[in-house]
């Protein structure tokens, strides 16, 4: 079954990390005369003149040349930070950004799993999660939100993430028990109504569909939702 309604998947699940978002959400933006961000980048220049091993410094400016597409300076500049700092997860992190814009997805599994080696954190498996759905490898991505999981039970977002791409498996039962779960916890009513709808269609469509929905409602009535036992697949 196809998901018929339109959530805008990157700004719902972007949502909790607002430097995710804005990495994650930029826009292809042209050149254009008096742009602040060329302004910016004439600061920082100067910033890491003084301070040249500044790895703050030097990843800030390679997501302001990441904004105006200009990949080469960008990816200069972190691996300028790397040799620098080399354990540092947050210019791996922006590593895979980079080669996720440019559709290098081997080297972005790559730089996001070097991230991860250094801090497993949600940020990190959820970006290296969208780089393996990127290339096609949903089962992988999928693989990665349960880690999140694991880490934080409570991770709504997650829930939603693994619906969508449930469904792309055509694993249903999967799906319907993710969205029961997500709107257990999620307090953001406008996307909590949009799943509803989506669960309301599905219940609706035929039997067979009715039949997995109320399977799905009897297993939380009878094992609970899994931040209260915590057993993970």
């Amino acid at each position: 079954m196809q998901k018929s309604f339109n959530i805008l998947l990157i700004i719902v699940l972007f949502m909790y990390s607002c430097s995710f978002a804005q990495q994650m959400a930029m826009s292809n933006t042209s050149k254009e005369p008096g742009s602040n961000i060329y302004k910016d980048i004439e600061n920082l220049n100067q910033k890491i003149t003084s301070n040249p091993t500044d790895i703050n410094l030097l990843n800030e400016r390679a997501n302001l040349f990441l904004k105006i597409n200009d990949y080469e300076k960008a990816l200069n500049d972190i691996e300028r930070g790397l040799s620098i700092d080399p354990q540092s997860d947050k210019l791996y992190y922006s590593q895979t950004i980079i080669f996720m814009k440019r559709k290098k997805y081997d080297s972005a599994i790559e730089s996001s799993t070097e991230a991860i080696r250094i801090s497993g954190t949600e940020k990190n498996y959820f970006l290296r999660s969208n780089v393996y759905y990127a290339r096609g490898d949903v089962r992988e991505a999928i693989l990665d939100l349960n880690q999140i999981l694991r880490i934080n039970p409570m991770a709504d977002y997650a829930y939603l993430q693994k619906a969508f791409w449930c469904n792309d498996l055509n694993m249903f039962y999967e799906e319907i028990k993710n969205y029961l779960y997500y709107i257990k916890i999620s307090t953001d009513k406008i996307n909590v109504a949009q799943v509803k709808k989506r669960l309301k269609k599905i219940r609706s469509a035929d039997r067979y569909y009715a039949n997995l929905y109320s399977a799905a409602k009897k297993d939380i009535r009878k094992n609970g939702y899994p931040w209260a036992y915590k057993v993970w697949q």
